[in-house]
């Protein structure tokens, strides 16, 4: 995960598609806009979200290689 003020990039370096992945700001849910969430990255890809926090953000999702 790489993260560039409100822009979020996310890359699956792993072997396998990363299912459902989505970002959360564990204090800040109910303020929290993500220009898209629960997404589906196959290896190598890469995908840039926008958030409307300047909070740290944490990363979940399943088969994810290590935790952001």
């Amino acid at each position: 995960m790489e993260r560039t003020g409100n822009m979020v990039t996310l890359t699956n370096t792993g072997k396998h598609p990363a299912i459902g992945v989505h970002v959360e700001v564990p204090e800040k849910m109910d303020q929290l806009i993500v220009s898209e969430n629960y997404i589906w990255l196959n290896p190598q890809e890469s995908k840039i979200l926008k958030i409307n926090l300047e909070s740290p953000v944490i990363v979940k999702g399943w088969n994810l290689q290590s935790p952001y």
